[in-house]
């Protein structure tokens, strides 16, 4: 698999899961339900808008161990990996800091995410945590003994970082591409958040043939200036509250940011859209176009909700492409039309060899103790409670078989509709695409069937581990 096999944009926006602190590290809060919790969080808030891809890196693990992980770190990060991968309609990757490489690729690939960063591939540079030293020899036998198909980002010119031995960064740039066999070049500014030198940029582009991704320092007001000669972007800093990096994400900040991309790609692809654009105005065809074949890649949002159709997935869908782009249960904005839907289906049967567990959170029930011996030196007729059942969650780990298969569905969309496209689950045979015309409220939606159906082969019977509320 390449690159923009991988994405379904032709530029992808790739944002940045950044956990809370892993065990083992100094700022570690005694447990990882709120690691779980925050990372899916912002899982969800980068699906409600255009973001193409996810990256999830261990970043505050400060100061972080400059090659081999811990067994706990790993632990960890391949856990929380795993949660966001099956919660993302996206492409995964994952970043070991400081330079696990091969943590990195193990983490991905038995995790079924889809590529990984690595800071040092190539060379020795001189960093915080001391000196580091690529072992681009070792992470790509490993892919090939895992048989893996993650794809490596490697860094050229890393942030935090000098080189031992400056030898440029076009030459850097060449040996990554031809000796480090990559599959995408990240170029970064100096540190977390500072932007990144469009000279860089130049001179990266110039020396490889590999998509070129920027690492860091992307905002709405240099995207113009940067987005023209790259292949895509990787955002962190700018996501957070304040724009720090060390904060949460902010819903408000992925809105701007995702909008004002969206400016920018219309900028650039102004020229390419022309010729269509005035082929439609001449010939007149704009108010007959339920007949006509929509531009690929365009999801009809700038124009008026009567002239344009809605289509949305039902939860058995994991993963919906049309026209080159990928949508979930939120929906795709179309041009009327003909239009080939490509769909991931996968259903689940009952759980089964469960295993009952208890959580005890002991560090919350810790603290409340404190705060009652608090409360009561401070003489409050109603101390602060502390129940141990408070703190304890009776849960239970299960196996389950998934049944997942690959569907299409070609339909005609008609302006100013609501569609939704549904797999049932099987009963013996492969199942069948549904298509439904949707009407009514957002309380209270009527569904219609068109009489239409696409058809699914089965792929693969899998078993998951999952974990439950206890009963």
């Amino acid at each position: 698999m390449a690159f923009h096999d991988l994405f379904t944009s032709p530029k992808p926006l790739i944002a940045c899961i950044h956990l809370l602190p892993l065990p083992g590290s100094p700022l570690y809060a005694g447990t990882m339900r709120q690691v779980y919790e925050t990372a899916l969080a912002e899982v969800d808030i980068f699906s409600r808008y255009p973001i193409d891809g996810l990256i999830v890196e261990n970043f505050r693990d400060m100061p972080f161990y400059p090659h081999a992980l811990p067994a706990e770190t790993i632990a960890a990060l391949a856990s929380v990996t795993r949660e966001i991968v099956q919660a993302a309609r996206v492409p995964v990757g994952v970043n070991a800091l400081r330079n696990d490489a091969q943590a990195a690729l193990a983490i991905a690939t038995v995790t079924e995410a889809d590529f990984m960063r690595v800071n040092v591939h190539m060379g020795v540079v001189v960093a915080d945590q001391g000196m580091i030293q690529g072992t681009s020899h070792e992470t790509l036998r490993l892919r090939a003994a895992l048989h893996s198909r993650v794809l490596i980002f490697a860094d050229a010119g890393v942030k935090h970082a000098t080189p031992l031995a400056d030898r440029g960064l076009a030459t850097e740039t060449r040996d990554l591409t031809e000796r480090g066999l990559v599959d995408a070049i990240i170029v970064s500014g100096d540190y977390t958040g500072a932007a990144t030198s469009l000279e860089d940029i130049k001179i990266v582009r110039q020396h490889t043939t590999l998509p070129l991704l920027v690492g860091s320092g992307a905002t709405p007001d240099n995207l113009l200036h940067m987005y023209a000669h790259v292949d895509g972007l990787i955002v962190g800093s700018y996501f957070k509250q304040a724009g720090k990096a060390e904060n949460l994400v902010e819903e408000a900040r992925v809105k701007l940011f995702t909008e004002a991309g969206g400016d920018e790609m219309r900028e650039h692809t102004r020229d390419l859209r022309l010729i269509p654009a005035l082929l439609l105005m001449l010939g007149g065809v704009l108010g007959a176009c339920v007949a006509c074949t929509p531009l690929k890649g365009y999801s009809g949002l700038e124009r008026p909700k009567e002239e344009i159709a809605l289509v949305s997935v039902s939860s058995y869908i994991n993963r919906a492409v049309v026209d080159g782009r990928a949508f979930g249960a939120s929906g795709i904005s179309l041009l009327p039309g003909s239009h080939r839907f490509e769909l991931s289906a996968s259903h689940g049967e009952q759980p089964y060899s469960c295993r009952p567990y208890t959580i005890v959170d002991t560090f919350g029930f810790d603290q409340c103790r404190k705060e009652r011996e608090a409360d009561i030196r401070k003489g409050k007729k109603d101390p602060k409670e502390c129940r141990l059942s408070t703190y304890t969650q009776h849960r239970k780990t299960c196996l389950r078989d998934y049944r997942d298969s690959a569907c299409e569905i070609t339909l005609t969309l008609l302006p100013g509709k609501e569609y939704e496209l549904e797999v049932p689950p099987p009963v013996a045979e492969p199942p069948i695409v549904i298509a439904a015309l949707v009407s009514g409220s957002f309380l209270s939606k009527e569904r219609v069937g068109l009489g239409t159906s696409g058809t699914c082969r089965f792929l693969r019977m899998r078993t998951e581990q999952e974990d439950y509320e206890g009963t």
